[in-house]
């Protein structure tokens, strides 16, 4: 229906409009016949036409039903004037006919304008209804009965009218009682509840009534009038309605009842229309009246069953109408926005929210109506959908960025979930919400890590050049110092170049504690799992620091549990790390005493992981209880003068620290029953699956045989025992030479002497050495071989030594030194002589590849005083050159020098060895960092020692090299290719 205009018609007009209609109806029916009754006739629906097309005009904002309606009156006129003037008066019958075609093209622009007060706005393209059609045709029927009941003896039982003048004249009244029930229908609708409505119903009605009486054999001139009157209403129905008369319409609700009761009637009552035609047709036969009454009072039950049907109907609409709005209230107040679509992706139900991210709502899909909000699909929408489909009840979550044409870009993250097969959604249920700020946060913090990470790499490249731009000086320094100290120097020089020697590594050690603690805190550590022996790993980590613990006469005592599997995995390099420096520490804080560096099993291996316990223990300063807690933090002591009274950059138990936790361990320290300090480490080794058959022969054939451990320290004692009754050695202990003498003579005695005797130098009474010679003039002990065990090697001169002395062990004595010398005994229990040593790598040839002039004479000066043949190339392209023209037995490469570096020479070297790989190149560079062995190795260099070199490390990795059965030999390097 159109909208109401505020242009109401005046209350002096209206009542002008009345007072015509009165006085124009009141004139015909004076003067209903002749000539003088058509004048009055037609003066009367011209004012109707007048009327009709002021009412038009007065709706500017809609003219649609008041337009239809003028348009109505003003055809039916038409008719009129043909039917009277040109059928009439000038008797022709053409015009009869034309005003039957006019009154039907006016019957159909009034039906139009009741299907448009009838027709809700917006619905206009659903007029076609199931309700609407059925009514239609309850309509249509009720009317041809009823007009065929009353109509059907005059119209075709009259003997004056044809058939075809019959139907005409019974179609006039069946097309106003249409009319008229379209018309009360339409005051039934709340929007037809108005002026225009009732003045419709009111028109249609005096037209069926007059049309009624007319086929009743009425009298026509006077029954004119109602035609006149029904076209005066219809022309007023045209006029604007008062606008507060149409507002209280549309607010107004009928109660239910009367509202039933309507629909009821509407339903029921065409069905009671043929049988009361026929009672009325046949009223004389009273043997209808039973059966008729009958059917009334089913008809009156029908009514109140119906009645009670369309009450449930009214409170489950109601019950659904307030669950839609439950449903609305909560979706319109969640966080969320929310919505469903169906499998066409057709929005069925949307939240208020959702208009705050796509706009409002039309009617359309869901792509479509995302696209012209300004959200960045691409393929991110259907993929979202398709994955949604495929998995029912899952929930698929996906983010778009909403791109508002004049708004800012934002993020929505969408959560889509299939229920389709839900009966009672049979939807996709999608919730949005706004993930700007937490996507903003993820790309700063996106933005932050990759800029921390290029600080990182900065910081490691920077890291790689220090190390490499001090290691090569300090090469030098201390290369030179300690080719000094193999010259002849006075007193004060001596104490010079030693002071040099010692600030060196003092610097070297903070450089690596540097170094080690940055890789730590950037990341960069890396651990590597190989094949490690415990004993062996104590055995090196010893040797490393028996030096300064002889020079503090400690004793360093290294210890073995023989429950520990010789077979494990770990990172070895790490491991030592470790321990080195919990060692270190311990004698550097330890003025006498003793160091026992041991390893046992924290528990069985569960799961082919076994628990090793390394302690460190002294008889140092100890350390304070409040103190532990923190010693372990980066650049933290004891207390502030430790670093003044022992140095120390405090970087090495949080490295350590760190080490372990990143081998899955644990770290700490505790007070020893005495005094100094106790500190433990707990890391989980895998075991090999094939345990090492090293030593089986040796423990197999010293399996029972018995040995005499003569030592005055109760430490030494434990870890010799502990040692050899891994093997399966029978142990007697002795504490002082002249127990071990007694103890001696009484094994041989009973005809049971000792296979072994290990002899400590230095005890009270008797020595070690003067024991050793005894047991030599002793005849019944000359079955008894002898190790004498000392603190330094340079204490005897090898002359001096007993003639049956079988070897000499450095303390700590390291289990595969034991080892060794028990296997080169010259009478073993098996009576197998021992294998010749290997010859020592002495007069091989080498070759130097070295840019700085320092670090060359530091090479030579090593090499030299190691035995070796030194020949010196500046740069790769030189080495090349002094290889294809000389023989060299290895070679040791610097890596970063000009014309051409150490990993462009070692790979064209191995290119013309044609795949031979014969020389063992040996890495000598200043990086220090992680990767760069790894590279060095990936060259076809074959080892790797950093800067500064000693002549410790050179000796060792050039005596392993060289005494290789592989490498053993000169090499040449071919110059062809």
């Amino acid at each position: 229906m159109d909208a109401p205009d505020d242009r109401t018609t005046p209350r002096p007009a209206v009542a002008g409009v009345a007072c015509a209609v009165v006085g124009v109806v009141g004139l015909h029916l004076v003067t209903p016949s002749g000539r003088t009754g058509d004048l009055t006739y037609l003066a009367g629906v011209l004012v109707a036409v007048a009327i009709a097309w002021v009412g038009v005009l007065r709706h500017p904002a809609g003219r649609g039903v008041p337009l239809l309606v003028a348009t109505a009156v003003s055809v039916s006129v038409t008719g009129d004037v043909l039917e009277r003037c040109v059928a009439g008066w000038a008797g022709l019958g053409v015009g009869e006919w034309s005003a039957a075609v006019a009154y039907f093209i006016g019957y159909l622009f009034l039906g139009a304008a009741l299907l448009q007060v009838l027709t809700p706005p917006g619905s206009r393209r659903r007029l076609v209804r199931v309700d609407a059609l059925l009514e239609a045709a309850t309509i249509v029927t009720v009317a041809v009965l009823l007009v065929w009941t009353a109509s059907t003896t005059a119209a075709f039982e009259a003997t004056g009218l044809s058939v075809a003048e019959g139907a005409l004249q019974v179609s006039t009244p069946v097309a106003d009682l249409t009319l008229l029930a379209f018309a009360a229908r339409a005051v039934v609708v709340r929007r037809g509840r108005s002026a225009t409505g009732w003045l419709l119903t009111g028109a249609t009605g005096t037209w069926l009534l007059t049309s009624l009486a007319i086929v009743a054999g009425g009298a026509p001139d006077r029954l004119d009038t109602g035609w006149l009157l029904g076209m005066l209403l219809l022309a007023a129905a045209a006029l604007p309605r008062d606008a507060a008369a149409a507002s209280m319409a549309r607010v107004g609700r009928p109660a239910v009842r009367r509202r039933h009761t309507a629909r009821m009637l509407l339903a029921i009552l065409p069905a009671a229309v043929p049988p009361v035609a026929h009672l009325v047709t046949h009223h004389d036969q009273r043997a209808l009246y039973v059966p008729y009454l009958g059917m009334g009072v089913l008809l009156l039950i029908t009514l109140l069953r119906v009645g009670r049907l369309l009450a449930s109907e009214d409170a489950a609409h109601a019950e659904l109408a307030r669950s839609h709005e439950y449903l609305q209230a909560l979706a319109d107040n969640s966080v969320d926005a929310i919505l469903v679509v169906d499998e066409r992706l057709d929005i069925v139900f949307s939240s208020s929210g959702v208009q705050e991210y796509l706009g409002p709502s039309p009617r359309r899909g869901l792509p479509a109506w995302a696209e012209a909000a300004g959200l960045r699909l691409h393929d991110g929408l259907e993929d979202a959908l398709a994955r949604t489909v495929a998995a029912p009840d899952a929930i698929v979550q996906e983010e778009f960025l909403l791109v508002p044409e004049h708004e800012k870009p934002r993020w929505i993250l969408a959560r889509f979930v299939n229920l389709l097969h839900d009966p009672a959604v049979r939807g996709i249920v999608i919730s949005l919400s706004d993930s700007t700020e937490r996507k903003e946060m993820e790309l700063e913090l996106g933005r932050a890590r990759d800029a921390a990470l290029a600080g990182s790499r900065a910081k490691s490249t920077f890291l790689a050049t220090m190390s490499h731009e001090i290691r090569t000086p300090l090469n030098g320094v201390l290369g030179l110092t300690e080719l000094m100290l193999t010259t002849r120097l006075d007193g004060q020089q001596g104490r010079y170049a030693e002071g040099i020697r010692v600030a060196g590594e003092a610097l070297l050690q903070v450089i690596n504690d540097i170094l080690d603690f940055s890789k730590i805190e950037a990341g960069r550590l890396e651990l590597e799992e190989v094949d490690l022996d415990v004993a062996r790993l104590l055995d090196e980590t010893a040797r490393m620091v028996a030096g300064p613990a002889q020079e503090k006469g400690l004793a360093l005592v290294v210890r073995c549990s023989p429950e520990v599997p010789p077979g494990l995995r770990g990172d070895a390099v790490r491991l030592r790390q470790v321990l080195l420096n919990l060692t270190s520490n311990a004698i550097k804080f330890t003025r006498t005493g003793e160091v026992v560096l041991s390893a046992q099993l924290e528990r069985a291996p569960v799961a082919d992981v076994a628990s090793v316990r390394f302690e460190v223990a002294d008889t140092g300063i100890g350390i304070d209880p409040a103190q532990r807690e923190h010693l372990f933090d980066a650049f933290t002591q004891a207390d502030s003068t430790t670093t003044r009274r022992f140095g120390g950059t405090g970087l090495g138990l949080a490295i350590s620290r760190q080490l372990v936790t990143a081998m899955g361990g644990a770290i700490g320290v505790e007070p020893r029953s005495g005094p100094g300090s106790r500190f433990w480490v707990v890391v989980p080794l895998p075991v090999r699956a094939g345990q090492p058959q090293a030593h089986l022969a040796l423990a197999d054939a010293w399996r029972g045989q018995s040995a005499l451990v003569v030592d005055d320290s109760e430490s030494s004692r434990t870890a010799l025992v502990e040692q050899l009754t891994r093997w399966g050695v029978e142990v007697d202990l002795a504490s002082s030479g002249d127990e071990a003498l007694v103890r001696l003579h009484q094994a041989a005695a009973a005809g049971a002497p000792y296979r072994l005797a290990l002899l400590d130098l230095s005890m009270p009474g008797i020595n070690g050495l003067d024991l050793a010679a005894m047991i030599e003039d002793a005849p019944e002990l000359a079955g008894t071989a002898t190790i004498l065990l000392t603190s330094d090697t340079d204490v005897l001169p090898t002359a001096s030594l007993p003639a049956g002395l079988a070897a000499r062990l450095v303390k700590p004595v390291r289990p595969h030194a034991l080892v060794e010398a028990i296997a080169d005994l010259p009478n073993g229990p098996s009576g197998t002589p021992a294998p010749e040593p290997a010859p020592e790598p002495r007069g091989a040839r080498l070759l130097v590849v070295e840019d700085s002039e320092i670090n060359q004479l530091v090479a030579i000066g090593i090499l030299e005083h190691l035995g070796y043949q030194v020949e010196v190339a500046a740069d790769g392209l030189a080495a090349l050159e002094a290889l294809r023209t000389q023989s060299f037995d290895a070679v040791l490469m610097d890596c970063l020098m000009p014309v051409m570096d150490g990993y462009q020479a070692t790979a064209e070297i191995r290119r013309l060895e044609l795949g031979g790989r014969g020389l063992p190149i040996i890495a000598m560079t200043a990086s220090a960092v992680a990767g760069d062995r790894e590279r060095c190795l990936a060259a076809g260099m074959d080892d790797y020692i950093t800067k500064p070199v000693t002549s410790g490390s050179l000796e060792t990795v050039l005596a392993h090299w060289l005494r290789s059965p592989s490498t053993a030999g000169s090499a040449e390097v071919s110059a062809e290719g």
